[in-house]
């Protein structure tokens, strides 16, 4: 497994919102930084609802599975 990943985060909603009390559907970008290679870029979706108890991440297409994947298991010095 990975030590650490990076990634960049957009809620998906237009109005304020409380992390432990709304259940809330974000963007995951994954090795997304300036300069990114396209082979290991990907994008995912992330929703939260503390409240209810629940994390769910679901992959956006399966084009980005393996860079996903890839993201999840290697360290920065195995790439």
């Amino acid at each position: 497994m990975t030590d650490a990943e990076d990634f960049t985060v957009v809620a998906l909603c237009s109005d304020p919102f409380d992390l432990r009390t709304d259940y809330v559907r974000c963007k995951l970008f994954g090795r997304s930084a300036e300069g990114f290679d396209e082979e290991e870029y990907y994008e995912s979706f992330f929703h939260v609802n503390i409240a209810g108890g629940f994390v769910f991440w679901n992959e956006k297409d399966t084009d980005y599975r393996v860079p996903l994947l890839r993201g999840m298991c290697q360290s920065e010095s195995s790439n």
